[in-house]
């Protein structure tokens, strides 16, 4: 893992959003990704926020900017902070992937276009899909034309969250056929 880099908008929102570079991959502009089969585990990442990690990593997979992106059939028995944090992407399939302990399994931070099916995500400790939009580059960047359906999600907080980091607007979210077997706060959070 590499140690965070500096961010000038890190005030604005979680720390865990502000940083891409301390994950187990991560990428900047991005185009047709696919990462498709096997097992993909984050040892050592840290899953409580990223404060004092002393440059370890607390993400498994986070793309600043992306376009073309499909994740499937990947199983995560270990994630960290985020397993997914995908900032400013576009055309987003994450589809028969499952996650068995992390503290947030998906974080789409103005993403669009984005298809979530058939995932299985169990032991999340905060929120298990978050549907939000941050300040981490520096401008408001909408979350528009997001679909979930499918799943099974277990969250020590929210099933779906909507907002904590909510600098730009969202349009069009469609979730359906969702089933959370546990939600120690909500199945469906609006902040």
């Amino acid at each position: 893992f590499e140690p965070p880099e500096p961010n000038e908008f890190s005030k604005y929102q979680d720390g865990g959003h502000s940083h891409f570079h301390n994950s187990l991959m991560y990428g900047e502009n991005l185009e047709d990704v696919e990462i498709t089969g096997g097992k993909i585990n984050g040892g050592p990442a840290v899953s409580q926020g990223d404060k004092d990690t002393g440059g370890g990593g607390n993400k498994i997979i986070a793309v600043r900017v992306g376009k073309n992106l499909h994740f499937d059939n990947i199983t995560h028995e270990t994630g960290g902070h985020f397993v997914y944090l995908l900032n400013d992407c576009q055309n987003i399939t994450i589809d028969h992937v499952v996650i068995k302990k992390s503290r947030d399994a998906i974080d789409l931070m103005g993403c669009s276009n984005v298809a979530v099916h058939d995932c299985h995500f169990t032991g999340c400790v905060d929120d298990t899909l978050g549907i939000k939009s941050d300040f981490a580059q520096g401008k408001k960047i909408d979350s528009a034309n997001i679909y979930a359906w499918d799943d099974y999600f277990e969250s020590g907080c929210n099933g779906v969250q909507f907002g904590s980091e909510t600098a730009g607007d969202f349009h069009n979210i469609n979730i359906w056929n969702i089933q959370i077997g546990l939600a120690m706060k909500a199945g469906i959070g609006i902040t």
